[in-house]
């Protein structure tokens, strides 16, 4: 089954916000995912934002 991966989904993972198992799960259990373009650039801006708010 097709899933689409918008940016929350995605830095749920990453960041391994809470519940992120279950995003992790349907991210491994899908063959076929799909995403806005801007999947990149938000991620980038988010991780980014982040690492600067840390360091």
């Amino acid at each position: 089954m097709p899933v689409y991966i918008e940016t929350n989904f995605f830095l749920s993972i990453i960041f391994e916000d809470t519940n992120y198992e279950l995003s992790y799960e349907s991210w491994i259990g899908d063959d076929y995912r799909f995403s806005s373009s801007l999947l990149e650039i938000e991620s980038f801006i988010n991780i980014h934002k982040i690492y600067r708010e840390n360091r």
